[in-house]
């Protein structure tokens, strides 16, 4: 870590990244290397993460108060394939976050997946399936959602796992190919990373007590909680609204365009 500035930064660009399909991952593997610096420390990170899932309980805090028993098992379900990924390809994913090349690569593959999401999205639209943002059909969409389509939607989140594929645009996708409804996607998809982020948070927890813990000052580490937690909430309200006007191409032209810019400047 460096100064206050740049902690609020970092938070910041944590909060917008880690909610919209850009991929999170892919930009701070692009931020180590513009800015050369090293891996923030694991200490930061796990705050910052803390903050993200704040946000997240606090935006869907009137759902996650009506979850039944199924609704959990579900989650749990869906989160069965990142674990597996995650667990058993530990040291591919950690050499992947040196590649910049490789982002530049799969910021590609999001900049197509948020194609394909905007295009199940406008013909949503144009059936007119849905009328409102708040249809009970839409609140309570996760309560009829089979095992078989959390663990296929599970198996999109794992996919994003390596640097530079949106976890929030692969799952939104795949919950428009099990047929979900726009914002029954849009509330599938953030439920579903509630344990992924919680499981990110525990590996570093549990990472932290094996070594020494770095120093940070308390006025880097509430900045970077602060401002990852506000972003994260207006990000979320951000991608409802896109997700809402079938807008999803405007997130496919930044992904499309950074990712051929890094492309270029790799090779």
């Amino acid at each position: 870590m460096t100064d206050l500035l740049m902690a609020a930064a970092l938070g910041f660009i944590q909060g917008v990244t880690e909610f919209l399909p850009v991929s999170s991952s892919g930009h701070l593997v692009l931020l180590q290397d513009i800015f050369n610096i090293e891996r923030n420390s694991l200490l930061f990170e796990t705050a910052l993460h803390a903050a993200t899932l704040v946000a997240v309980i606090i935006f869907f805090r009137k759902r996650l108060l009506k979850s039944s028993f199924h609704d959990l098992i579900v989650l749990g379900v869906g989160t069965i394939p990142a674990v597996i990924v995650g667990l058993g390809a530990s040291s591919l994913i950690k050499g992947a976050f040196s590649s910049s090349l490789l982002v530049g690569v799969t910021l590609l593959i999001t900049a197509g997946i948020n194609v394909l999401t905007d295009r199940l999205l406008e013909r949503q639209k144009t059936l007119a399936v849905e009328t409102t943002v708040k249809s009970k059909t839409e609140i309570n969409g996760i309560a009829n959602t089979s095992f078989t389509t959390a663990f296929i939607v599970g198996m999109y989140q794992a996919v994003a796992i390596i640097p530079g594929i949106s976890r929030s645009g692969s799952t939104i996708l795949g919950g428009l190919t099990r047929g979900f409804t726009r914002m029954q996607a849009f509330e599938f998809s953030f439920l579903l990373s509630v344990p992924a982020i919680l499981g990110a948070m525990t590996l570093q927890v549990v990472e932290l007590m094996d070594g020494s813990v770095e120093t940070i000052a308390t006025q880097e580490l509430a900045a970077g909680m602060i401002t990852a937690f506000i972003s994260g909430l207006l990000s979320l309200k951000l991608l409802q609204i896109m997700i809402v006007k079938a807008r999803f191409e405007w997130f496919a032209w930044y992904c499309g365009a950074l990712g051929i810019i890094t492309i270029l400047v790799n090779l």
